[in-house]
């Protein structure tokens, strides 16, 4: 069976980063392929203008990719997956780790990793991920609380 609708014609222009934006016929950007640095891949931007990854797959060179990306366009069956935004915030989550004995916990704060964790002491503290464990509290439950009232 052949599929009879017509198909779009899209531009492709090289960005400063070496990446590919795929430019539709209403001169919408309309995808993305990138590299990561190992291998290509694609990001199609949604009606809502959220960008969503092409999951599971992955490609040697980019000519591949831009070909795979035109046809997911044109309707080929393929796994998005929505990006999530760089500012997000998230609530606190227990992690898998372990820090002296006790379960650590983490959540996202305007895009930044924020964890609690349980001092040798045995005192809790919050850190913003990169930066110096800040506070000295009793519980986590208390050094949640001290990031939450500090940052709104």
């Amino acid at each position: 069976m052949h599929n009879l609708l017509p198909t779009e014609e899209y531009e492709w222009k090289e960005n400063d980063n070496g990446n590919f934006v795929c430019i539709g016929a209403m001169g919408n950007h309309e995808a993305t392929v990138f590299s990561n640095g190992y291998e290509w891949q694609i990001i199609i931007n949604g009606e809502d203008a959220v960008g969503r990854f092409v999951a599971e797959e992955a490609f040697d060179d980019s000519e591949d990719a831009m070909e795979r990306t035109e046809e997911i366009l044109n309707g080929a069956e393929c796994t998005l997956v929505l990006i999530k935004p760089k500012d997000e915030t998230t609530n606190w989550r227990q992690q898998r780790t372990v820090s002296n004995g006790s379960p650590t916990y983490g959540r996202k704060h305007q895009g930044l990793g924020v964890s609690v964790k349980k001092a040798s002491s045995g005192s809790w503290y919050y850190n913003v991920h990169g930066s110096a464990p800040q506070g000295w509290h009793e519980s986590a439950e208390e050094a949640m609380q001290a990031f939450d009232a500090q940052h709104p």
